[in-house]
């Protein structure tokens, strides 16, 4: 039997397989380390249903992934990366994240086969509902026909990025009849020839030098952000904006009101203006109608993976606090409104969560009340390590068998 099938055998294996339903919780203890991975592993294999699995911290949602990368194959494997402070998020808004991201969403939209590694900070980020994520997807092929002027608005409202010449993911130019786009999903950007609304060629060229790769004949383009807002969307922001606006200003005195409108007008008028900054971000909550996050984008009988609750309710903790301190400095200068909400409760999204959950925790502890379906014991002992002693272990054959001598 392979090493890596050991979980497969156990009695506890088959009925926590057997136990993994829609709104079931069941606790899986003395599981750690690489046993962690392989069980995992032995899940993905036996279920072949979609997984998301969650994690305390961006460092270890890193690790995870890494170490799963040697037996999942890539094509199934995704990161939910999201920056663990909203100040770091709005400071890089890093291309690199938002792509994985919009990649991993679209691999659970899409019902394909799928693992989703993420941290705390992944289950409180804000995303739009599954609905408009897909149709923010654009498909151009030859065999159709489409309005030049109606692309560039839906490239626009997909997050995408209007430049002179294309040069890194999300970007996108119109010159002419001819259009380039360099969807996130691409490893080279494409451009797109059209004889008034006909695709009359489309082919993938270089960046560097703008000469041509190879024909294709059809291309999805994936959208270029996870913050996804169209024009009315945009329209109703900007009216509570205001109204929450007005209300703040007559609270404050004179000099406090100016303040805050220096610093919230310049963003209404970017919104007007169908201008996109990274600050957005902070208006998450009035952008959606409702609180989604990444596990409504699991398919219902998908499997959630929290690994280990203990660890994870912590850096709930840290991240709260930390997030509310960061907000409360920016209300005292007034950088924003008061009441800015633009993240999930972790706790609300636990609770609601209905599909199949296993907690992985070596101890039985940190759990409260929580309700159980049923606790599983696996117990993993780790290797003893020899710390470069393995010279001392001999194996020596004898009569066909094999023994160890010191």
């Amino acid at each position: 039997m392979r090493l890596d099938q050991l979980f497969t055998k156990m009695p506890q294996y088959a009925e926590l397989v057997s136990g993994l339903k829609p709104q079931s919780r069941q606790l899986v203890t003395g599981i750690g380390g690489s046993a962690r991975t392989v069980l995992i592993n032995n899940l993905i294999n036996s279920t072949k249903r979609p997984m998301i699995i969650v994690v305390d911290t961006l460092f270890h949602a890193d690790q995870l992934v890494n170490d799963l990368a040697n037996i999942i194959d890539d094509n199934h494997l995704f990161e939910f990366p999201v920056e663990e402070m909203g100040a770091a998020e709005l400071a890089t808004s890093s291309p690199e994240y938002k792509a994985q991201r919009v990649l991993a969403l679209n691999q659970l939209a899409s019902g394909n086969p799928a693992v989703i590694v993420t941290s705390v900070s992944g289950i409180r980020r804000l995303v739009p509902a599954k609905s408009q994520f897909m149709a923010a997807n654009l498909t151009i092929d030859m065999d159709s026909e489409y309005d030049l002027e109606k692309i560039k608005l839906q490239l626009h409202q997909m997050g995408y990025v209007f430049q002179k010449l294309v040069a890194a993911p999300g970007d996108f130019s119109i010159r002419g009849s001819i259009l380039d786009i360099f969807p996130l999903n691409n490893q080279d950007p494409v451009r797109i020839d059209f004889f008034d609304t006909e695709v009359d060629s489309m082919r993938t060229f270089d960046v560097s030098n703008q000469r041509s790769i190879k024909p294709i004949k059809q291309i999805q383009i994936l959208p270029a952000t996870d913050l996804l807002m169209n024009d009315d969307q945009r329209r109703q922001v900007v009216k509570k904006l205001q109204k929450r606006l007005t209300a703040e200003q007559a609270k404050l005195e004179t000099k406090q009101a100016k303040k805050l409108a220096d610093n919230l007008e310049p963003q209404i008028m970017d919104l007007q203006n169908g201008l996109r900054d990274p600050r957005l971000l902070l208006f998450a909550d009035m952008i959606y109608d409702g609180n989604y996050s990444l596990l409504d984008y699991l398919d219902e009988n998908g499997i959630v993976v929290f690994d280990d609750y203990s660890r994870i309710t912590d850096a709930v903790r840290q991240l709260s606090g930390d997030d509310d301190e960061w907000l409360a400095d920016k209300i005292k200068h007034f950088e924003i409104l008061k009441k800015t909400s633009y993240t999930n409760d972790f706790k609300q999204v636990f609770k609601n969560n209905t599909h199949a959950s296993l907690i992985l925790s070596l101890f039985q502890k940190g759990l409260g009340r929580m309700r159980l379906d049923a606790i599983e014991d696996i117990t993993v002992r780790p290797m003893q390590q020899f710390f470069s002693q393995m010279p001392m272990l001999k194996l020596k054959s004898n009569g066909g068998k094999s023994r160890i001598r010191p």
